[in-house]
């Protein structure tokens, strides 16, 4: 199975202590799921200058092919990220959304002149963007985590634009990890994939 890149995304991964992560830039990544490993196959960034990288993603980055075989992914896992959507929202659209309330209220409190008037749609349009741009900036996304030969644990995130894509990816990655040996345990519905490594389990 091979899911082009019209419909996998490469998320950043965030930089933390201890965390060491496999970045991908732009819209030309894909990712293929094998009887034996799991595939990603992109521009992968090699230099990170974090904020400065921004403008240079592509020129700080080169075509890899990086193979992951099952027995090393520790887990595959999908957010909705509900916690941090709802942060997200609570601060940058509450405030719009008050302000709101209050323009229209205003209107009947007194008179309502030009400015007034003029609040509440403009008010009503930054409101929409707020919510678009919070669901763009906190998108749910796969985690996936897996060790490299030399034993690090390492984390990559992305999504699947659409949902039958996203049953039809955690269903044959559960079937090729099932018949590679490893064992799935579920989490309120979510894909939650842990490995059982098969020299400890003979």
């Amino acid at each position: 199975m091979k899911i082009e890149a019209k419909h996998v995304l490469f998320l950043p991964v965030l930089p933390w202590f201890g965390r060491h992560r496999m970045s991908f830039v732009g819209r030309t990544n894909t990712l293929q799921l094998l009887d034996t490993a799991l595939v990603i196959e992109g521009q992968r960034r090699m230099l990170a200058l974090y904020v400065v990288d921004l403008f240079f993603q592509q020129a700080l980055s080169e075509w890899t092919m990086v193979t992951v075989p099952y027995s090393r992914i520790e887990r595959c896992r999908y957010y909705r990220r509900w916690l941090a959507r709802g942060f997200a929202l609570a601060w940058f659209v509450l405030p719009t959304a008050v302000g709101l309330v209050f323009s229209v209220l205003s209107w009947f409190w007194e008179s309502p002149d030009v400015l007034s008037l003029m609040t509440a749609p403009l008010l009503f349009g930054l409101l929409l963007i707020s919510i678009y741009v919070v669901l763009r900036i906190v998108p749910s996304r796969y985690v996936l985590r897996f060790r490299r030969p030399d034993g690090r644990l390492v984390r990559t995130h992305f999504r699947i634009k659409t949902r039958a894509m996203r049953r039809a990816f955690e269903q044959r990655l559960e079937a090729n990890r099932k018949s590679a040996g490893m064992t799935r345990t579920s989490d309120s519905g979510r894909l939650c994939l842990d490995v059982h490594d098969a020299t400890r389990e003979s």
